[in-house]
């Protein structure tokens, strides 16, 4: 099985494209798109590669205030890839809640969706972030 950077934890989603590469994996219930596991780990490994350039390193946190949506997966897996440390953050929280879970985490990469923009810029205003 293939393995991530830090050779310890299995990639699945690279051991699945090299298995399955044309089968579809996720299908988004908005648009109807359909995404291979070749093209899904193909999106994971860019944002795993964008990560990295920002310097991020193995161990670092990194907050996603988002909804149900295909990036959002591709930022999961990239965190499995590259060992950086995923914290969810529920987007349903206020602003004031967020802002505690984000001072206490002290992630490294704050990454939101662009509905939950307002929300998001309201967090990082009281909570600087890196990245």
């Amino acid at each position: 099985m293939k393995r991530t950077r830090n050779d310890r934890t299995p990639d699945w989603l690279a051991r699945r494209a090299e298995l399955s590469p044309g089968k579809v994996a996720l299908v988004d219930a908005t648009t109807g798109a359909e995404v291979t596991y070749r093209e899904w780990n193909r999106r994971a490994n860019r944002v795993t590669n964008a990560i990295a350039g920002l310097g991020l390193q193995k161990g670092d946190r990194v907050a996603v205030l988002a909804t149900n949506c295909l990036e959002y997966l591709d930022v999961l897996f990239a965190c499995q890839k590259g060992g950086y440390i995923l914290q969810a953050l529920n987007w349903r929280l206020t602003p004031h809640e967020l802002k505690g879970l984000v001072e206490d985490a002290a992630p490294r990469l704050f990454v939101y969706g662009p509905d939950l923009a307002e929300k998001a810029q309201a967090v990082l205003e009281a909570v600087p972030v890196e990245h």
